[in-house]
């Protein structure tokens, strides 16, 4: 689910984080799906140091769906 913030151009967001940390804390909130959406805006704006934080998270996500689905036992 895209949160109202779809709204708002990831320029802008992004001006909303005193540093890379909060936006990382931020980005962690996410899910896969949102984390994707805002991956491909600030790739739109060119603002790739935050997309080095999104492809990061969702990474983490992806190996933790992977583990899951992979541990359950039969």
């Amino acid at each position: 689910m895209i949160t109202r913030l779809q709204k708002y151009p990831a320029r802008l967001l992004a001006l909303a984080f005193d540093d890379e940390e909060e936006f990382q804390h931020w980005a962690e909130l996410l899910s896969p799906y949102d984390a994707k959406y805002w991956l491909n805006e600030f790739e739109k704006e060119e603002l790739y140091e935050f997309c080095a934080i999104l492809r990061d998270v969702i990474n983490k996500k992806q190996n933790i769906i992977v583990y899951l689905y992979n541990g359950l036992p039969d």
